[in-house]
């Protein structure tokens, strides 16, 4: 199943809608990231190769966010009220 990109859900009547923000991968006791800033640009970190630095990957419409560099499979989802 694709990571939506958007989600809504509906509370009190009240549509309210989510963009994706983050994505956290964990495999072998390790953990990397994805985060998603509000221009669309998707950053990666991996602690043990970057440190605290993020590398730019792409824009979020031409990626797949189901899976990281090393091939691990998405463990939590982030979204961010727009």
């Amino acid at each position: 199943m694709p990571v939506d990109k958007q989600i809504q859900l509906t509370i009190k009547l009240n549509i309210i809608h989510y963009n994706l923000a983050g994505v956290v991968y964990y495999r072998d006791a390790h953990y990397t990231a994805r985060f998603v800033d509000t221009d669309g640009c998707v950053w990666y970190n991996d602690g043990l190769t970057l440190g605290r630095r993020a590398q730019l990957e792409g824009f979020i419409h031409n990626m797949d966010m189901m899976k990281d560099r090393a091939n691990k499979s998405c463990d939590i989802l982030i979204y961010r009220r727009t």
